[in-house]
């Protein structure tokens, strides 16, 4: 059997988007509503650590897919099915450099990722 650890979804649901962004009102802790968990597994299929990731989490809205940072050390993204709450992700990518190693380049000092995001048929980190 496969070891998986949690990772904590809260879903929200925001009104329709005005024209005029600075009147928006703020996004109060209260409007959030937990749904539940799923675990993801904790390595990939070839052994790479997927503990003390979860972070930079974006959605691939072809395969509906959760992309996913691996462990904090090596800032690789890995792509996660997003099952039913209480259930298992399958792995669908493992974990991936998708810097090619140009990471450093940002920043020498402990360069993270911030956040990822599906465009027009790109992955944008």
């Amino acid at each position: 059997a496969s070891v998986v650890r949690s990772l904590t979804l809260m879903v929200f649901v925001a009104g329709p988007i005005a024209a005029d962004v600075p009147d928006l009102p703020r996004l109060e802790r209260s409007a959030m509503v937990y749904e539940g968990s799923f675990r993801v597994p904790v390595q990939d299929r070839v052994g790479t650590d997927m503990t003390y990731g979860g972070y930079a989490l974006g959605i691939d809205p072809v395969r509906q897919g959760l992309y996913f940072a691996c462990h904090d050390y090596l800032q690789q993204l890995a792509e996660v099915t997003v099952p039913p709450l209480g259930a298992v992700a399958t792995l669908l990518q493992d974990c991936t450099d998708v810097t090619q190693g140009r990471l450093p380049l940002v920043d020498d000092y402990l360069p993270r990722l911030g956040g990822s995001l599906w465009h027009d048929g790109r992955l944008i980190v």
